[in-house]
């Protein structure tokens, strides 16, 4: 298992910066431009949520994504007076459509400004000062966070839009995700090294087969088992969970106690 970066963006306009910095080579057109280089993979998938759901599995499956690979959601968004080219990381993500709220991780914050991201069907000019509007987040996160260790999933947005610009320019949105690139790639450093770090603990067979030998975990369970252990892994890397979950009588409570273990992390 090797350290990945997987880049989910909406726009060519958006992609085309990053496509140039990390030299990204073209892989296929159909049904979403894909582009590649050793360890960094990116995926066109057009605007809204159904389209950026699709594509999130798509390159999933393509490029052999597992629970370790860091999932970025870089795009842009409108603001009520955020300059053009703030950059700015989701703290909180509500799906206006579904009411579906979602909480990314801020295991990673350089200095950006943390925001609530209201994900719509349709643009906006109805601005507020509390939160800002994409098109994508929630599908983006609903998906990866399903195929990904949640402190690996990240949606940074760039103001391209706001009260005194309320139109939309897409010929901009390349100067303006281009000018981000400084900041923007020492995020992907920091979010890289976390999976190599994360690479590098995860846990063999043989740590997983002493919990199937001492309780029975039925597909499902064994799945949420590793999935819950690479986590606590990642965050609390010196703790034997093994030892700490002896006393558990089945597999519901080992589960149930490395869920409390993660809730009380967070």
């Amino acid at each position: 298992m090797k350290p990945q970066i997987n880049f989910v963006v909406a726009l060519q306009n958006e992609a085309k910066p990053l496509i140039e910095y990390y030299k990204l080579k073209l892989l296929h057109h159909y049904p979403f431009k894909v582009y590649k280089n050793e360890n960094k993979w990116l995926i066109v998938s057009k605007v809204g949520n159904t389209m950026i759901k699709k594509a999130c599995l798509h390159l999933s499956e393509i490029s052999h994504s597992h629970l370790n690979t860091v999932w970025l959601n870089i795009g842009t968004a409108g603001h009520l007076n955020y300059p053009l080219g703030t950059i700015l990381i989701a703290n909180k993500i509500i799906d206006d459509c579904s009411k579906a709220t979602y909480y990314p991780s801020q295991i990673i914050k350089e200095n950006l400004i943390s925001t609530i991201v209201r994900t719509v069907e349709k643009n906006v000019n109805d601005y507020n000062e509390k939160e800002i509007f994409d098109m994508e987040a929630s599908g983006f996160f609903h998906i990866c966070s399903k195929i990904s260790l949640n402190e690996l999933i990240c949606s940074i947005k760039i103001i391209s839009d706001n009260k005194e610009f309320p139109n939309f320019n897409n010929k901009l949105i390349y100067s303006l995700i281009k000018n981000s690139l400084n900041k923007l790639s020492g995020i992907v450093d920091q979010f890289y090294k976390l999976s190599e770090k994360q690479c590098s603990l995860v846990l063999t067979n043989e740590h997983f087969e002493i919990f199937l030998n001492k309780w029975y975990f039925s597909f499902t369970q064994t799945s949420q088992l590793k999935k819950k252990l690479n986590k606590l892994r990642f965050l609390k890397p010196k703790i034997d969970y093994f030892n700490e979950s002896k006393s558990c009588k089945n597999s519901k409570e080992v589960l149930n106690f490395l869920e409390n273990e993660l809730l009380n992390y967070d």
